[in-house]
Formats: C-alpha cells, sequence, structure tokens
C-alpha cells in the first residue's frame, strides 16, 4: 500500500485521463484519509465530499464519476436524501453506502431505498476493495 503525500492519488480537478472516478463522501477526515490510502494503488481519481450538498455539486460538475460510496449521517443532510438526488441524474451509478449505524436493520433499509450495496464501517479493507473492483472493473470479479 503507497504512503499517502498531500493531493497525491486524491485530484479533485476532473483531469485524469482514462481513470475511472469514485466519489466519496464522509464527514470524517480520517475515514477519508484512509480510503484515500486504500485506493491509492488502484488508479483511479477520488473526488472527496464532507457533506451531502457539497457532494451533489461535485456530482453534477464533474464528468463521467464511476462509482459513489457515501456515508449515511453527514452535517447537512442524509446519505438517502444525497441517494435520491443522484439517481434523480443518473438512475444507473452504483451508490453504496457506507455507515457504522447499524441498528433496526439499516442494510436492509439502505438495499429498499436504491443503494446498490452497503459496506459497514469499520471497513474491511478486502471485501471493501472487492466492491469497488466489482463496480469499475467488472473483468477483475
Amino acid at each position: 500500500m503507497c504512503k499517502l503525500k498531500r493531493n497525491e492519488c486524491l485530484n479533485n480537478t476532473g483531469d485524469t485521463g482514462s481513470h475511472k472516478k469514485i466519489l466519496y463522501i464522509d464527514d470524517d477526515e480520517t475515514g477519508r484519509m484512509l480510503i484515500q490510502e486504500i485506493l491509492c494503488d488502484r488508479h483511479v481519481e477520488l473526488l472527496t465530499a464532507r457533506e451531502g450538498n457539497e457532494a451533489i455539486a461535485l456530482f453534477k460538475s464533474v464528468a463521467n464519476i464511476s462509482l459513489v460510496i457515501s456515508d449515511l449521517k453527514l452535517p447537512d443532510i442524509t446519505g438517502f436524501e444525497v441517494l435520491k438526488t443522484i439517481r434523480k441524474t443518473d438512475p444507473e451509478i452504483p451508490v453504496i453506502a457506507h455507515s457504522a449505524y447499524l441498528h433496526n436493520r439499516m442494510k436492509e433499509k439502505c438495499m429498499r431505498s436504491g443503494f446498490t450495496e452497503f459496506i459497514p464501517k469499520p471497513v474491511d479493507i478486502r471485501q471493501f476493495l472487492i466492491l469497488v473492483d466489482k463496480y469499475l472493473d467488472p473483468c477483475r470479479t
């Protein structure tokens, strides 16, 4: 696994050539840094947002995002609201819920709401990478 330097493997400009783009939404800075580290060797462009409305703005302004991964509990709006807005723009894009909030059958609620997958926190790196590969490069799985 590579060790990140500031902004290495992270480019919020939208200029990556052929790299696939992942939008990761989490208000926890440590969580965002961990995902950056996990994905650093995957040759993807990782766009990050701290809040739901910031993520929606990024999604609408950056072309060709391939995968969205969102925490459910965000400072401004919920991950469910983010999902609803993204689905209006692109009903086919894979959107994965990523949360430590697991009570009351949260995984089932996420799937019924239209999330493609659910990944619990803390992240299981192996499972996380399997899901990312599944949606970014179906030939790898």
